[in-house]
């Protein structure tokens, strides 16, 4: 970790520090910080940091205020990838085994979802766009995946037992969406939207030509 980088960017000394997954505890001595570290590439992480900043300049209140560099830069560049930086908060995580921690979760991630509704964001990043049907092949064979490994276990936990006691239900499920993408009209849908998109983007480039 560049630890002179996020000095030199934020204007504080670090005193000491602790790593907690992939986050690191700052103790500087203009107070107790969190930098946040990933290793996404930069489109991928300034999408990251446009989702995080629309939500909250639309107020939600589940994201922590990111504070600028003295650049006025929201995050800085490290060999390891791209970091921001917060306040540090004492934490812990989620049981969801307690009825009032999993439905404030619940009631977080359902607020997230209707204050994101707007979001525009120019760059097209990865996504499943005409590969769904790979997809749920893929998870169905992880379901069994998982099944084999819940069953190997001596000692089964709660989730263990509950996953197994409704397997066959979710499996089946799976099966049946693969059966209903391969009756459907989807991959003629997806090639004449290809065809579209194509059309479309020659008339933009004629134009703008």
């Amino acid at each position: 970790m560049q630890f002179n980088e996020v000095e030199k960017a934020y204007g504080f000394n670090i005193l000491s520090y602790e790593k907690i997954k992939n986050i690191y505890k700052l103790i500087t001595d203009k107070g107790v910080y969190c930098l946040k570290t990933s290793k996404y590439d930069l489109k991928q992480y300034n999408f990251i940091i446009s989702v995080m900043m629309y939500l909250i300049n639309k107020g939600y209140e589940h994201i922590l205020s990111i504070y600028k560099t003295k650049e006025g830069e929201l995050f800085i560049s490290l060999n390891e990838g791209y970091a921001y930086l917060t306040d540090f908060i004492e934490a812990k995580e989620a049981d969801f085994k307690d009825y009032t921690e999993l439905k404030m979760c619940i009631e977080a991630i359902a607020n997230l979802h209707i204050l994101s509704r707007g979001f525009r964001y120019d760059i097209r990043l990865r996504d499943y766009y005409g590969k769904w049907v790979e997809k749920f092949k893929k998870r169905s064979s992880e379901l069994l995946y998982f099944r084999a490994m819940c069953e190997a276990k001596e000692n089964k936990s709660e989730f263990d037992t509950i996953f197994l006691k409704y397997f066959d239900i979710h499996y089946k499920q799976s099966l049946k969406c693969l059966k209903d993408f391969e009756k459907s009209r989807y991959s003629k849908i997806i090639e004449s939207h290809k065809n579209f998109t194509k059309y479309v983007i020659t008339i933009q480039q004629i134009i703008i030509f």
